[in-house]
This record gives structure tokens, C-alpha cells and sequence, in this order.
């Protein structure tokens, strides 16, 4: 049986009265409930077309009342130089509520880098490591929830710096095992890299960078059975040699005051471990092609008027094979019946939002977007011929605490 949040919360309040004085604990919340409405019956009825590149939450799928978030986080100190951090999401329907648990130790061993070590996100992205209360809309970008707002677990170096200018940042570096909140079961690690700079108070821009392979256990062979990528795929050696090489690289600019909020971010990289090409049994392959590439980019802009009121227009681009490579002469894209289904995405996100509290604008606020989804990433069903999609309506209720 799941936890509710009323049991966690209460042991939580419970443990937390057995701490020393020093490690009393601070806690935080974010509760969300979203309310969505389908357009059409596009998103309720159609299957997806050929492989399944584009990300729809079920919440989509249907016109439903949904538990998005229920977050429950919890901070303190052992030492000055022993920070822990703990967060759990009960409305997870995985049943791995464990969101982020790490230590971190300040100035390892007088080396003036901090020790992050835990299960946390893996810092790639600008959005995805922005914090669930403060996005602007009530959903990431593809860019971020895709590729960003994944959690692993490993270990990370930081290295805040200050230049004379007054302009701070960051550099990260670290490790993680590449199987998310599973257990590691293969000796294959992701590298990560990361730059944040604060410019001033308004400026910020970074980059980051991760490298990596296949999750399968390093056991298999050149002449273990590969994942099929249909007609005219690679040998069972050249998928080998490929290991599911995983990547991405990315940059970063945000603009923000009390008025305006611009967000602008690329991030391109190999699909690899992602869509794997490489697993424990015969079953097709998720990409089309071992060195598939994807690009994707988003801008935001957001502007606020006094009293609460944001209003915010996004346009977000995800192109899962952007180099359009496949094996064989048939354009998998392009089927016989018409239309062009190449998992090149679009989606235009025109939002509002009212902030209950002008001065705490994440504290309580109310969010209506309108998401317009490019036509190609739904098979046609009776009636209907070429490219389908389906757009969405969506009121998401937040309070943050």
C-alpha cells in the first residue's frame, strides 16, 4: 500500500523531534492539482505513431483531475560542513517516492570543493533544475523533461567561484551509475560537467555536457543477441562497438527582474542508452539508427503586471533524429497512407497566471496554459488520413509552503 501524504508528513514531524538542536531540519512543500481538457479525442483515442519519441504525461490522455505534485522536502545540518537534503513525492505512481537524498560535505578534506553525493538530479538542463514551484508553466519544456529532470544516483564535485567583477557561478563535475533510481547493475558510469555564471543580478548563462553508454551488465558480447533495428540494420558487432553511446551538450540564458522573465536554451547530444539499441532480449530497437542525434531548443518569455498576473508564451522544438538517419531505403517517417510523421516536435504553450500572493508568487498561484502540439506523432484512425496530434487545455492549482 502507498503511503499518503498525511502518514509521511506526520513521521516526518515525528523524526524530526528526535534530531540534536543542530540538526533540526527544515521543511518545505509544494502541493499541485491539475485540471486537463483534450481539444479533441485525438490524445484519447489515437496510438502513437512508429516509435514512441514523444513525451505525453497520461494526464494528457484524458480529461481527469490529477495529483501532479506532493512534495515534501526536508534540509539540515550535522556539521557547519555536513549538509543532508531528503524529498519525496507520494502522488509518484512508480512507487519510488524518493525523490533527492544526498550529503553534501563543504570543502572536502580542505580541498575547497563540496562533496555531493546521493541520489539528485543529474545536471543537464537549465528548466530541469529549476524548482517544480518556480516554473513559469505548469509543465517543463521537452528539452527539460526529457533530458533534465532526470534523477541518478552518484556523486558530484562543486567549485563555487567570485570573480573580482562580482560575477559568481559554479563548475560541477561528477559520476553517476546511468540507471536512475535503480540499483547499478553495470560497471558503465555517466560523466557530467557543468558551468553556471551569475552575471549580475538579472543575468545568467551556463553549460553542461554528459557522456555515457549502455545500462545493460557488461557481461554481453559481441555475439550476444542485439535489439532488432529492422531491415538493413547493423551487424550484431557494430551495435556492440556502439554500446549505446549516450550524450548531450548544452547552453543556457535566462533574463529575469520583477517584470520580464527570458529563458533561452539548446541542448543537442546522441540518443543512445535513452532509446536503447541494446538489451536482454530480440525486441526492436526504440531508435531508428545506433548514431541517432537529437537537437532541441526553447525560448520563454514572461512578463508581469502588478496585482499577480503573469502571462508567459513558450515555443518549444524537440527533433529526435535531427541528422534524419535510418537503415534501409524506406523512410520509416512516410508511410504508404500518407502523411509525415519524422519525430521532429512543435509545441506552442500560451499561459496565464495569478499569483494569490504578488509579493510570493511560487507560495499560491493559479496557472491556465493553452499547449498547441504539432500533427505528427498520432496514427490516423477511421476517418481520418495523414499527420494527427491533439492539443490540450490545462488549470493547475499550486501552493508551496
Amino acid at each position: 500500500m502507498k503511503p499518503t501524504i498525511s502518514r509521511v508528513a506526520l513521521v516526518a514531524l515525528s523524526l524530526a523531534g528526535t534530531f540534536p538542536l543542530l540538526a533540526q531540519p527544515k521543511m518545505s512543500g509544494l502541493i499541485q492539482v491539475w485540471q486537463t481538457q483534450m481539444v479533441d479525442n485525438n490524445l484519447r483515442w489515437n496510438s502513437t505513431f512508429g516509435k514512441k519519441y514523444y513525451n505525453l504525461r497520461s494526464e494528457f490522455a484524458e480529461n481527469t483531475t490529477a495529483l501532479r505534485r506532493a512534495e515534501f522536502k526536508m534540509t539540515g545540518k550535522i556539521t557547519d560542513d555536513l549538509e543532508w537534503e531528503y524529498m519525496i513525492d507520494p502522488v509518484i505512481s512508480s512507487g519510488a517516492i524518493i525523490q533527492d537524498l544526498t550529503l553534501t560535505y563543504k570543502n572536502f578534506l580542505g580541498s575547497g570543493l563540496d562533496l555531493r553525493a546521493g541520489q539528485m538530479k543529474n545536471y543537464q538542463s537549465f528548466e530541469g533544475l529549476v524548482s517544480s514551484s518556480a516554473l513559469p508553466l505548469a509543465e517543463r519544456s521537452q528539452l527539460a523533461r526529457v533530458f533534465g529532470d532526470n534523477r541518478d544516483r552518484g556523486f558530484v564535485f562543486i567549485k563555487p567561484f567570485t570573480m573580482e567583477s562580482g560575477v559568481t557561478g559554479r563548475f560541477v563535475a561528477g559520476v553517476f551509475n546511468g540507471q536512475g533510481k535503480l540499483v547499478d547493475t553495470n560497471s558503465q558510469k555517466d560523466f557530467v560537467a557543468r558551468l553556471e555564471v551569475n552575471a549580475d543580478k538579472f543575468n545568467k548563462f551556463g553549460f553542461y555536457g554528459l557522456n555515457g553508454s549502455t545500462d545493460v551488465k557488461d557481461s554481453f558480447t559481441a555475439t550476444t543477441t542485439p535489439l532488432a533495428f529492422g531491415t538493413s540494420g547493423p551487424t550484431a558487432a557494430a551495435i556492440f562497438e556502439n554500446r549505446d553511446k549516450t550524450s548531450s551538450m548544452g547552453a543556457y540564458y535566462q533574463f529575469m527582474d520583477s517584470v520580464y522573465r527570458i529563458e533561452l536554451e539548446y541542448m543537442t547530444g546522441d540518443l543512445g542508452r535513452r532509446f536503447q539499441g541494446y538489451g536482454s532480449n530480440a525486441s526492436a530497437a526504440k531508435r531508428d539508427h545506433l548514431d541517432q542525434k537529437f537537437t532541441g531548443v526553447v525560448g520563454t518569455i514572461m512578463y508581469t503586471i502588478d496585482g499577480g498576473h503573469s502571462f508567459v508564451l513558450r515555443y518549444d522544438q524537440m527533433n529526435y533524429n535531427s541528422d534524419n538517419k535510418f537503415y534501409g531505403t524506406t523512410n520509416p517517417y512516410t508511410p504508404t497512407a500518407g502523411g509525415n510523421f519524422s519525430p521532429n516536435y512543435k509545441e506552442v504553450t500560451i499561459g496565464y497566471t495569478y499569483s494569490f500572493l504578488p509579493e510570493a508568487t511560487t507560495k499560491a498561484n493559479i496557472k491556465l496554459n493553452y499547449i498547441k502540439r504539432s500533427n505528427n506523432f498520432l496514427s490516423p484512425r477511421a476517418g481520418q488520413v495523414g499527420n494527427q496530434g491533439g492539443d490540450s487545455v490545462i488549470a493547475a492549482l499550486q501552493v508551496s509552503f
